[in-house]
């Protein structure tokens, strides 16, 4: 039933439902830090933007794999673009079990892989519409003379600022399937070349990623 909300509109969240090939943004996150009418452009395509694109993206992994455009359960996927996509997937669980939230405490990478995935998709589907929104509407003014590009990235971790205690993050690595908010708000772009250019980021900063280690998905 499309017109039956899994998600209460006070709720600060997003979802995707791959039965209904159907995503819901409640009324409570259409507002700071990911949705603000006043903002410039750049900065609504890297909060609620990359949101959209993360949801978006759920409906091409390997869960979304399993149902067709119209959520039946249906195969659509060959045998090949599955491999690939497991191959990437695999990466991604590497890189991410080296991350260490805490001393002593790492992100599970396999638990965590799908939502990961989506965050990676969802900030790179941002980016790439920001880009076509800039080019039909024309660069704006952004505050603290900072490039279109800056402000994008900068709202996106913004976007996932959080204030946890030790005992909070240890539940979360063991129980979530997302990776705690101080890791998606800097992991995403550090697999994309367009952050290092957009800060200059090279060898020696500590955000810095060997370019054989980012893993492109889309």
């Amino acid at each position: 039933d499309r017109t039956d909300w899994f998600l209460a509109p006070f709720e600060v969240n997003a979802g995707y439902d791959p039965s209904l090939n159907m995503i819901q943004f409640p009324a409570a996150i259409l507002q700071p830090p990911f949705f603000d009418p006043d903002a410039d452009l750049a900065s609504n395509y890297g909060s609620i933007g990359a949101v959209i694109g993360h949801e978006i993206t759920h409906g091409f992994d390997l869960s979304g794999s399993q149902f067709d455009g119209e959520g039946n359960l249906v195969d659509w996927w060959t045998e090949e673009d599955f491999t690939a996509f497991s191959e990437l997937n695999d990466q991604v669980i590497a890189q991410y079990s080296t991350i260490e939230v805490q001393p002593g405490l790492m992100v599970d990478g396999e638990l965590t892989v799908g939502e990961n995935v989506a965050d990676m998709g969802g900030l790179q589907i941002a980016y790439d519409a920001m880009l076509i929104a800039l080019d039909a509407e024309g660069q704006e003014e952004t505050p603290w003379f900072l490039t279109q590009q800056q402000r994008f990235f900068i709202a996106y971790a913004v976007s996932w600022r959080e204030e946890a205690t030790p005992e909070f993050y240890e539940f979360l690595v063991a129980a979530d399937v997302h990776a705690p908010g101080t890791v998606r708000a800097v992991e995403p772009s550090r697999h994309m070349d367009e952050f290092y250019e957009a800060f200059d980021i090279g060898p020696g900063d500590p955000e810095y990623l060997e370019p054989e280690d980012r893993v492109v998905i889309w």
